[in-house]
């Protein structure tokens, strides 16, 4: 599907050109997409990386062992493991209760970025209809 959002693109950037134009307009357009794509990559990149800081924060200080699901997590996992490892039974739960954590905020870190890129994609598409209108298709063919 990103090959049809990238024809109707490329007709809107390249649409409104003259001849002349469409070979510097072409090369200008194809320099801004990668220079938006690596930007924007980045500012994906971050913003998955401090949200999924943001909601670990959030959730490993709702981990203590006054709340009854975290005491049964601990008790029952050091009832499962402590006959096999013995002393580091407690360790091994807390390293799986981190995991959890980690997991649960990677995936709301993911739900937080994917929120805005939905956002901008809401956005994008409000804003095409402020767009000029390209020339006709067949124009460009008349030259052959």
């Amino acid at each position: 599907g990103f090959i049809f959002c990238m024809i109707c693109t490329t007709g809107i950037a390249l649409g409104t050109l003259t001849p002349e134009e469409v070979k510097n307009g072409s090369g200008l357009f194809n320099l801004m997409r990668n220079l938006g794509g690596a930007i924007g990559l980045a500012l994906i990149n971050t913003g998955l990386h401090e949200r999924q800081w943001h909601h670990y924060a959030h959730l490993s200080n709702a981990i203590n062992d006054s709340r009854a699901p975290v005491r049964e997590t601990l008790e029952g996992g050091n009832a499962l493991l402590g006959s096999t490892l013995g002393s580091q039974a407690n360790g091994a739960v807390l390293q799986q209760l981190h995991q959890l954590v980690l997991r649960e905020a990677t995936v709301m870190g993911f739900n937080d970025v994917m929120l805005c890129m939905s956002g901008v994609c809401a956005l994008a598409i409000a804003l095409t209809w402020f767009a000029d209108k390209p020339g006709q298709l067949g124009a460009a063919s008349e030259s052959h």
